[in-house]
């Protein structure tokens, strides 16, 4: 706990002062990853040293748990296990930059699929190579992207689903570290080194397992269930409802995507740490209403959220925020002290593992500043403002003081979100949006109220109650046209959002990482009660923003 001295002189007892020793072994996993990226040695030796570190340090702690020279060996320690790590999930090199498209017969294991476009019948995705002719063999275990017909194999409404294996033929190209492309050197980050466009699917080899057969035909359902209402031709509400609560993006129309990107607002419309968020807020109150207790709560929960994570896709930011609402639930299952904050550690240090290459993905790092720069920055930021209001607002109706201070935390909240988006905004976007923290204020509660009565209507449907479900989506589709007209008309408004600015990768990493070091730092050291803790990443912001 930590304390503010507002500017009347009276003390603020601070209870968001936030502790993480897991960052111990957060910030040399990434600094071994970074540098497994920039040179090359063997991951035997790497990990080799890493082991051999890691049982020095072990001897120490052991020996001398009170010195301080131990904690620098185990970092060392992790550092060179991540390090070794890395070179062994990065894909083999095949020199094939220099090499001419040409047309390939290949069978792939679908890792991951996206949008499917009904009109043409096409799937795009990505996979990895598990066959291929005599003269293409060296691709085999490579990871690929493609794009694919699928008529006379699947009927126009169908779609592949993840784990199947199929044999498709089309044009193969390598994706080079130097493309020009943004979305190619978006895959290249994530070791996927080659694509193959025009393809058509030729036989599906090996069904999926069981399991992602059923996550489809639920999807499926579901998708039904949120389509239930009176008003049967509106199309354009039904399929925002279906990216917010299925993660259905194709669904969206270029301009919905153009006018949610440049305010902020596109996270919105793909399941991601908000959507975990509140469906695990609707979970945990139905097993409360029905008195499950913990940890049978948080294991019921767990394997709830895990099922809708994976039937809307399993997406990568899906499941971070999975991972995250996962070690949040179980330290209060087991009474350990709650911290959001290391709870947001382990999440990212289970990812990493999990799939390195999300490092290096833009959406990654905008989900853990954000998420990190609320709670260390925005819900101290909170505290400081209710205890001003609660001491100047004597005597004020109860519910007009609640109405403030909820505003208020919005208003922080938002405050929060945008400092810890801003570099990457601009850096990867061109775009600063300072409207957002009021756009934020408006859009945030209307988006969770609208995900609660989806969720809602999905539990209805599933259960037979078809007619609840006819009559909560018509107000789901009337939230989502207030919402699309508070955007459209917050786009109207000249200074709100800056579409040129530009700035390069080296200063936009060292801005994340000083903020980062400040932020914590206050936390660690209990510099909490500074005034200069608040205002300084705001100013951070304006000097990055006046070199953009």
């Amino acid at each position: 706990m930590s304390s503010c001295v507002t500017g009347n002189g009276n003390l603020v007892r601070l209870r968001s002062r936030s502790r993480a020793p897991i960052i111990w072994i957060i910030f040399p996993l990434i600094a071994g990853f970074v540098t497994g990226r920039k040179i090359f040695l063997s991951e035997f030796l790497l990990i080799g040293v890493g082991i051999g570190l890691g049982v020095v340090w072990g001897l120490f702690w052991w020996r001398e748990s009170g010195q301080w020279y131990w904690k620098i060996i185990g970092v060392m320690s992790v550092y060179f296990l991540s390090w070794g790590y890395l070179q062994s999930y990065l894909p083999v090199s095949l020199n094939w930059e220099e090499k001419p498209e040409r047309e390939a017969y290949l069978t792939l294991k679908i890792g991951q699929v996206f949008g499917f476009d009904e009109k043409y019948n096409r799937q795009v995705g990505y996979g990895e190579i598990v066959g291929a002719g005599q003269h293409l063999r060296d691709l085999v275990g490579q990871k690929i992207y493609f794009s694919c017909i699928l008529d006379e194999i699947y009927p126009p409404s169908g779609a592949l689903i993840r784990s199947e294996v199929i044999e498709v033929k089309g044009v193969l190209r390598s994706i080079g570290k130097e493309t020009e492309n943004g979305f190619e050197k978006y895959l290249f980050s994530q070791g996927i080194r080659f694509k193959l466009y025009r393809g058509k699917l030729l036989n599906v080899q090996e069904k999926a397992n069981w399991f992602y057969r059923f996550c489809a035909e639920q999807n499926k359902k579901l998708e039904k269930i949120l389509a239930m209402a009176e008003e049967t031709d509106n199309v354009h509400a039904l399929n925002i409802y279906k990216a917010m609560l299925l993660g259905k993006q194709a669904d969206l129309t270029a301009q919905q995507k153009y006018a949610f990107s440049i305010t902020g607002s596109l996270h919105l419309f793909s399941i991601s740490g908000l959507h975990v968020g509140v469906i695990a807020g609707c979970v945990a109150f139905l097993l409360r209403l029905v008195r499950v207790r913990n940890p049978w709560a948080a294991i019921i929960g767990i394997v709830i959220l895990f099922l809708y994570v994976q039937i809307t896709g399993g997406s990568a930011p899906a499941m971070r925020a999975f991972f995250m609402v996962v070690f949040y639930w179980v330290g209060r299952a087991f009474q350990r002290k709650n911290s959001a904050f290391s709870a947001l550690l382990a999440s990212a240090f289970v990812a990493l593992i999990y799939n390195p290459f999300d490092l290096w993905n833009i959406g990654f790092q905008l989900s853990y500043m954000v998420v990190g720069s609320i709670l260390l920055y925005g819900l101290p930021l909170n505290e400081v403002i209710n205890d001003a209001i609660s001491k100047r607002f004597v005597g004020v109706p109860v519910m007009i003081k609640k109405g403030c201070v909820w505003v208020v935390n919005l208003l922080g909240v938002s405050v929060a979100a945008n400092v810890g988006a801003t570099f990457l905004s601009i850096c990867y976007f061109n775009i600063f949006a300072p409207g957002s923290i009021f756009l934020s204020i408006l859009i945030i509660p209307l988006a969770s109220l609208i995900i609660s009565f989806g969720f809602t209507a999905l539990f209805m449907g599933l259960v037979g109650l078809t007619f609840i479900c006819e009559a909560i989506n018509p107000i789901s589709y009337m939230g989502i046209r207030m919402m699309e007209l508070i955007i459209s008309f917050s786009l109207k408004i000249p200074g709100l959002f800056w579409g040129s600015c530009m700035a390069s990768q080296s200063l936009t990493y060292i801005c994340m990482s000083v903020l980062f070091a400040f932020l914590y730092g206050c936390h660690r050291f209990n510099q909490l009660q500074k005034i200069l803790f608040y205002l300084a990443p705001i100013g951070m912001i304006t000097i990055f923003v006046s070199f953009s």
